[in-house]
């Protein structure tokens, strides 16, 4: 009787061999939205808020974020990381995500 880890290595094995390509699809649940698809969307969307705030684009994109990252994943600390070292520029990001959180809830 083989495992599950010898059948699924020699499933990859042989679609190695004969040069298959596999494709593996996933959903994660959370936010998202079409207007944020992008890093440069999210880069856009920050300097909506503030035309000073692209001083962060580096750490944004640095980090790839895209829509779904910043909706479901950004919080105070992650800014941080990002560069955002004023708490207040951090307060008024994050209260523009929550923003965008209840428009895409209603």
């Amino acid at each position: 009787m083989c495992t599950w880890h010898e059948i699924s290595n020699s499933f990859f094995e042989k679609c190695v061999e004969k040069s298959i390509t596999l494709v593996f699809f996933y959903f994660i649940a959370g936010y998202y939205t079409e207007q944020l698809k992008t890093c440069a969307d999210v880069c856009l969307w920050l300097e909506k808020i503030d035309k000073e705030y692209a001083i962060y684009r580096p750490g944004f994109e640095a980090n790839i974020v895209d829509g779904f990252w910043l909706l479901n994943y950004v919080n105070e600390e992650i800014l941080e990381q990002y560069g955002v070292k004023n708490k207040k520029d951090r307060q008024k990001i994050l209260w523009h995500i929550e923003i965008l959180k209840r428009e895409l809830s209603a």
